[in-house]
């Protein structure tokens, strides 16, 4: 082999090494150091035969404003932190007046002043937003449904974001909370 050759198989090597230690020992390091200030939650409910899943990351508020400041009124948010929210049924629902089939998805939301938007998107995504820019990662042709939630404002504060799922009536309400806001979707078990 000709030395220009040697260069460029060892420059692709290097590159090989540097890929392969950042995708499997640096990657793995940041997750796990970003979820010790958010940590992962999930929350589970069976109504009859349907079961759902919801797996987020919680952030916190730490004496922080959070809806208009640190999540921006009209940008798409991952709904918590770190990666994207997954929510898994095992049966089709409704939600407003469209319907869910059963799978696995990933929950976004557009945060506003007097209505939110909620977003159920089938593409999973790694980290849900764009390294350069910060902004969500999600591609709405994927979007399987797009419902409008009016936010609630309590009287009280939520520290940690939460996400509860409630039986209502043979229904389910998953209600986002953070700081003083509650955002409650009605989900049509079918």
């Amino acid at each position: 082999m000709n030395k220009t050759v040697k260069i460029l198989v060892w420059i692709v090597g290097v590159l090989i090494l540097g890929f392969l230690l950042f995708k499997f020992v640096a990657w793995p390091i940041m997750k796990n150091q970003t979820k010790k200030h958010s940590p992962e939650t999930e929350v589970h409910i069976t109504v009859e035969e349907t079961t759902i899943d919801v797996y987020y990351c919680s952030p916190s508020k730490k004496d922080r404003l959070i809806f208009g400041e640190l999540v921006p009124y009209d940008e798409v948010w991952r709904t918590g932190a770190n990666e994207p929210t997954r929510f898994v049924t095992n049966t089709d629902l409704t939600i407003g007046d469209q319907s869910l089939p059963a799978g696995e998805y990933t929950l976004w939301t557009l945060p506003g002043k007097d209505m939110w938007e909620v977003m159920f998107n089938s593409k999973m995504y790694e980290w849900g937003v764009s390294a350069p820019s910060g902004k969500a990662s999600r591609e709405t042709e994927y979007d399987v449904v797009v419902v409008e939630v009016p936010p609630v404002m309590v009287d009280f504060v939520t520290v940690d974001f939460t996400i509860e799922l409630t039986e209502v009536g043979g229904n389910v309400i998953m209600d986002f909370r953070w700081d003083q806001t509650a955002v409650p979707v009605t989900i049509a078990i079918d």
